[in-house]
């Protein structure tokens, strides 16, 4: 690492300014991983309150709430075909 830091000295650097750049660099990886674990741990704690019955129920839920929203749809859709069946002649409405 030292060899490959010498090297990288030819490109006009000075040995301090580099060495301080990799240790700035250094820092800010340990930092991105502290950040790193608390989420980590924030994701495991929430995940631990939410089981997985409690998320089938909610997805049987949804579909329950879908299915029914299908049946609505479905007959909303019969109404027009019966009503272009109906023939209005004065005072009401005649099937026919």
């Amino acid at each position: 690492m030292f060899d490959a830091l010498k090297k990288r000295n030819q490109g006009g650097k000075s040995m301090d300014e580099q060495v301080a750049e990799l240790k700035a660099l250094i820092d800010t990886a340990r930092e991105e991983r502290g950040a790193l674990s608390t989420m980590l741990t924030q994701i495991e704690v929430r995940a631990g309150k939410v089981s997985l019955p409690q998320v089938s129920k909610a997805v049987q839920k949804a579909s329950d709430k879908a299915d029914g929203a299908s049946k609505q749809i479905d007959a909303l859709e019969v109404r027009p075909a019966s009503a272009s069946r109906t023939r209005w002649y004065g005072s009401g409405p005649l099937r026919g």
